[in-house]
C-alpha cells in the first residue's frame, strides 16, 4: 500500500494527465472546428465565383452573337448566302476568344448555310432544334438546352442563338455559338485545387451532368440523394454528401438564374 503522501503525488499527477488529455481533446475540436469553417468559407467562394465565371462566359456569348446577327458587312453576306464570306467573318471572331466551341448560320428555315470551325455534320437543317424555333418566334436571343450534337461524334452542346436582322429589323435567320465546354471544364479546375481533390461539375435545369471529371457521367442525371435536390428555392447551399465515386465530402452548390 502506498503512503499518504505517495497517493497524494499520485493522486495529483493523475489529475493532471486527465486535465492535459482534456485539455488536447478540447485543442483538436476546435481546430477540427476551424478546419472546417475554413473549409466551407473556400467551398463558398470558389462555388461563388465559378458561378460568376460561367454567367459571365454565358453573357459574353450571348452578347457577341447577337452584335454580329446586327453587323452590316455579316447582315449582307446572309441575305447574299454567300457562305465563304460568312465563314471568313465568323472565323476572324472565334480566334478573338476560346469561349465559343463553333458558330452556325442559319437561313430562315433552318437550312445551314455556314458552320466555323468546319465539322462534318449529319444534318443540314436544323429547324427542330429550340435554338432556332425560339428566336424565329421570339426574335430574342435563346439560350439552348443541352442536347447532343449533329456530328459524326456527337458531344454534348448548348447553344446561344440570336436573330440576324437586317436594316429594316427583317429576320433573316439565326446565329448560333455554341458554349465550349472543355474550355469551361478547364478554367473551372483552375479554380479548384486538384491536390485537395477539388472538382466541379455542371448540371443542367434537369439535372443532367454538362461538366464532370468523369466523362462517362457526361449527360447522366445526378443521383437523387445528391445535396442539388435539397436547393430548391434557395441560392446556394453547402452541406456534406456524396460524388458519383460514393466518397463522402464537402459540397458546395450554386444556383445559376437563366
Amino acid at each position: 500500500l502506498f503512503k499518504p503522501q505517495k497517493k497524494k503525488f499520485i493522486l495529483i499527477l493523475f489529475s493532471m494527465v486527465v486535465c492535459l488529455l482534456l485539455l488536447l481533446i478540447g485543442v483538436l475540436y476546435v481546430m477540427q472546428a476551424n478546419i472546417k469553417e475554413y473549409a466551407r468559407a473556400e467551398a463558398a467562394s470558389k462555388s461563388e465565383y465559378a458561378k460568376i465565371y460561367i454567367e459571365s462566359t454565358v453573357n459574353n456569348i450571348e452578347k457577341t452573337v447577337k452584335e454580329i446577327g446586327i453587323i452590316p458587312v455579316f447582315v449582307r453576306a446572309v441575305s447574299d448566302k454567300n457562305s465563304d464570306e460568312i465563314t471568313e467573318l465568323l472565323r476572324v471572331i472565334f480566334e478573338s476568344s476560346k469561349e465559343t466551341r463553333r458558330f452556325i448560320a442559319l437561313d430562315t428555315v433552318g437550312n445551314l448555310i455556314a458552320v466555323y470551325p468546319h465539322t462534318i455534320l449529319t444534318s443540314q437543317n436544323f429547324a427542330f432544334r429550340d435554338y432556332f424555333s425560339q428566336v424565329m418566334a421570339t426574335r430574342k436571343t435563346y439560350i439552348s438546352d443541352t442536347f447532343e450534337a449533329s456530328l459524326q461524334t456527337p458531344v454534348t452542346a448548348i447553344v446561344i442563338s440570336a436573330p440576324i436582322l437586317d436594316d429594316k429589323n427583317n429576320l433573316l435567320g439565326v446565329l448560333g455559338g455554341s458554349i465550349n465546354l472543355d474550355w469551361m471544364e478547364k478554367k473551372l479546375q483552375e479554380i479548384a485545387t486538384e491536390k485537395n481533390e477539388q472538382y466541379f461539375t455542371v448540371f443542367d435545369k434537369y439535372y443532367r451532368r454538362i461538366i464532370s471529371p468523369n466523362p462517362d457521367l457526361i449527360g447522366k442525371v445526378v443521383e437523387k440523394d445528391n445535396l442539388i435536390y435539397q436547393l430548391s428555392d434557395q441560392k446556394s447551399i453547402i452541406g456534406e454528401g456524396f460524388n458519383f465515386a460514393g466518397n463522402h465530402m464537402l459540397q458546395a452548390v450554386q444556383k445559376i438564374p437563366k
